[in-house]
């Protein structure tokens, strides 16, 4: 593919002048793979490694792709030097199959992802297999839609009286609203239909309702709800950032009361742990990690400045499980820095799309990772 067909990169003389130097030698590794088994027969991931001098973390990707496009097969086993046993590959069908494309945009959550493994990122948005949940991510969505919907309404109506009917009636569903205490009404319905097979059982509704009725009432540790005037609510942004085409959804955007056309913060609630500590010698939270937590507002923030939507100068992170609220003023460094980031990550992509080169990188983050069975990183060397 060439930077004329490539719409979407920018990046300096340099850059371009190394990546067109790559260009000519750069071959689809996956098409290389399967050359190598059509035409000397079956063999072994060690034996495909050695013959096209490529590392297992690069081979053992490409074949398990021709596997799942049904083009390679295991052919059987042989009994290797030291023992143990490896499985041979060899081409079950010379159906020519499409190679990869960019994803038609990107979004900071898809950006975050092929940062933290590339791999990943494939699975989710070029090969797009089905990503999974776990109860935690449901216990977000649950209380994201919940805040949704309270903040809808009216102000006069955001008090504390309507939350648990409100609350009820989001879980239950309409038939499922009772006056009964939380945690006591076992009607199905609404929210509670779509926690299975991730939450069964009584106690374990009832933990999970517990959980999101403390994020919720953590709210009114953070703010008053009545006092919010909201611009956008789940709020879908699209639009290009330094010719990169993004897509995302924003919690919530508020506007200034002697601003009525302008957004001036965004918002996004988080259920999990937070990532920052309190630094009691500046009086400031400071990240516990390497990752910015206000990337993917400050990529908002610049899109909404680029749409021409006024410039957000406020980021809040709300940690609704604390009941702690995080804040970033946004200014026009930020932009700068973010629009460097975005048009970055775009030109990386494309390049592991063109090369196709989308290595693992193994983390924490692995053991929560839906993807784990069948990645590369994880499976034997001799199987």
């Amino acid at each position: 593919m060439s930077d004329e067909e490539l719409p979407f990169v920018r990046h300096s003389e340099t850059s371009e002048a190394a990546a067109k130097s790559m260009r000519p030698s750069a071959v689809n590794l996956r098409q290389q793979v399967f050359e190598y088994l059509k035409e000397n027969g079956p063999a072994t991931d060690k034996q495909i490694q050695g013959a096209l001098q490529l590392a297992g973390s690069t081979e053992r990707p490409r074949r398990i792709e021709l596997v799942a496009e049904g083009r390679v097969a295991e052919i059987g086993k042989v009994t290797q030097a030291n023992g143990r046993q490896a499985m041979t590959w060899g081409v079950v069908s010379d159906e020519i199959v499409e190679t990869s494309v960019a994803p038609p945009h990107l979004s900071p959550s898809s950006m975050s992802t092929f940062h933290q493994c590339p791999q990943k990122f494939k699975y989710e948005k070029i090969d797009n297999l089905p990503r999974g949940t776990s109860k935690e991510a449901l216990l977000g969505n649950f209380v994201h839609d919940f805040l949704e919907i309270f903040y809808g309404l009216e102000i006069p109506f955001r008090v504390k009286g309507a939350v648990k009917p409100l609350f009820q009636q989001i879980f239950y569903g309409p038939a499922g609203v009772r006056d009964e205490p939380l945690g006591t009404t076992e009607e199905e319905g609404g929210w509670m239909e779509r926690l299975d097979p991730y939450v069964v059982g009584t106690r374990a509704l009832r933990e999970f309702k517990n959980k999101a009725w403390w994020c919720v009432e953590n709210l009114w540790k953070i703010e008053n709800p009545q006092r919010i005037v909201s611009k956008g609510l789940e709020y879908e942004l699209n639009g290009e950032l330094d010719g990169v085409t993004l897509k995302g959804f924003i919690d919530r955007l508020d506007g200034d009361p002697d601003s009525p056309l302008g957004v001036s913060t965004i918002v996004d609630y988080k259920t999990g742990n937070n990532p920052f500590r309190f630094d009691r010698g500046t009086e400031t939270w400071v990240p516990k990690y390497k990752e910015d937590p206000f990337l993917q507002l400050k990529i908002y923030a610049a899109l909404v400045w680029a749409l021409g939507a006024g410039t957000p100068n406020t980021l809040k992170l709300f940690y609704l499980k604390d009941g702690q609220e995080i804040q970033s003023h946004f200014t026009e460094l930020d932009i700068e820095e973010t629009k460097s980031y975005v048009v970055a990550t775009k030109w990386a992509v494309d390049k592991a799309v063109e090369t196709d080169t989308f290595p693992t990188r193994v983390s924490n983050l692995c053991d929560w990772c839906t993807y784990k069975p069948q990645c590369p990183a994880f499976l034997r060397e001799d199987t």
